[in-house]
């Protein structure tokens, strides 16, 4: 067995986020940051 032969469990494998693109998307207008403040 070699590395390259592992594979990750079925069902593991998470896409991330993609932030800032669009409000049905879940993290769009402030992408994660809070409304106010610095930052």
């Amino acid at each position: 067995m070699k590395l390259n032969d592992l594979m990750p469990n079925e069902g593991k494998i998470k896409l991330p986020k993609r932030k800032g693109h669009g409000n049905s998307a879940g993290q769009g207008k402030t992408a994660g940051r809070g409304t106010k403040g610095q930052g």
